[in-house]
């Protein structure tokens, strides 16, 4: 797996298509020199430009790798993980993202259990393949439908309660797609693990905790302090220092 990161690293040298301009090329060219951070800054600034989702998600990938050249291996899983939200089947990012997250002392994003394999099939589907997939489950219930009503019969009514099912199972992606992406800015815990306070003070006790490299959404900050979300819906305050942005 080492290899097919050095490899993955390699392949940012190849401009994606569409992603083109100054700050484009010029981070490229840090990125060449070994300069890492100035890399970065330059692709962040070229995430403020008008992209496709594929072509976005290549931005992110990059800034992971350069992320991992840095040494911030957390930061890398962060910026890996917001590019396969956004393209979900580069194999390459999915690479890079499983070592970076074995680097950091994490679980496996993709444990290759049957739940997490499922969840991986939903999410891989884009936009366009969602709604075709609900439209093509809808073509044999309307005709097992039609059918049953002008012949009727046991096989027919089974035919068209196996087709419902299909298409209750063709609208589990196509509903995951309508929830869309977080309200707020994503950041990424630092790590360790950090306390989660219910008001913006180290003295208070914990009411909770945000693992090392979970994404959380900003909804507040104070100086020194963030306001979170976690992905179980807890609110509370941490160090501005425990966390980082993603910038998408």
């Amino acid at each position: 797996m080492r290899l097919a990161l050095v490899l993955c690293l390699v392949a940012v040298a190849g401009k994606p298509r569409a992603v083109e301009g100054d700050a484009f090329e010029r981070g490229v060219d840090a990125y060449r020199r070994g300069q890492w951070e100035v890399a970065q800054s330059y692709w962040k600034e070229a995430l403020a430009a008008e992209l496709a989702p594929q072509h976005r998600a290549r931005l992110l990938y990059d800034l992971g790798n350069a992320a991992w050249r840095k040494g911030e291996t957390l930061e890398a899983v962060g910026w890996y993980a917001a590019s396969l939200r956004l393209d979900p089947r580069r194999a390459d990012t999915w690479k890079n993202l499983e070592l970076a997250r074995a680097r950091a002392g994490l679980d496996p994003a993709d444990r290759g259990d049957l739940g997490s394999t499922f969840k991986r099939l939903v999410s891989s589907l884009r936009p366009r393949e969602r709604r075709g997939l609900v439209l093509a489950s809808l073509v044999p219930l309307a005709l097992f439908l039609a059918l049953e009503a002008l012949r009727g019969g046991r096989l027919v009514a089974r035919l068209a309660l196996a087709s419902s099912l299909f298409v209750a199972l063709a609208l589990v992606p196509f509903g995951l797609g309508l929830r869309g992406g977080p309200e707020h800015p994503l950041l990424v815990v630092r790590g360790p693990a950090v306390p989660l306070s219910s008001e913006p003070r180290a003295d208070l006790p914990p009411i909770g905790e945000v693992a090392a490299g979970e994404e959380v959404e900003r909804i507040d900050a104070l100086p020194g302090w963030t306001r979170v979300r976690t992905r179980a819906g807890l609110r509370g305050w941490v160090p501005e220092e425990a966390v980082f942005a993603l910038e998408r």
